[in-house]
């Protein structure tokens, strides 16, 4: 079974361009709050950026 944090890493795998929140929310089926916790682990180990546009962010994952 994968983590959350495994589970939002691939929906961004699958989203090369990066994915918002919202859409990371919709495409896995998580709560908001834990894909907002698995990003923030994620950003924090160096396997996704952050890109902020605005008031919007983006999430990209890191290739490698």
């Amino acid at each position: 079974m994968m983590s959350v944090e495994e589970k939002v890493l691939e929906a961004l795998r699958l989203s090369p361009k990066g994915a918002g929140l919202t859409q990371l929310v919709k495409q896995t089926g998580l709560k908001r709050s834990e894909v907002l916790r698995a990003l923030e682990a994620l950003v924090n180990k160096g396997l996704v950026e952050k890109v902020v546009k605005g008031c919007r962010a983006t999430y990209v994952a890191k290739q490698g």
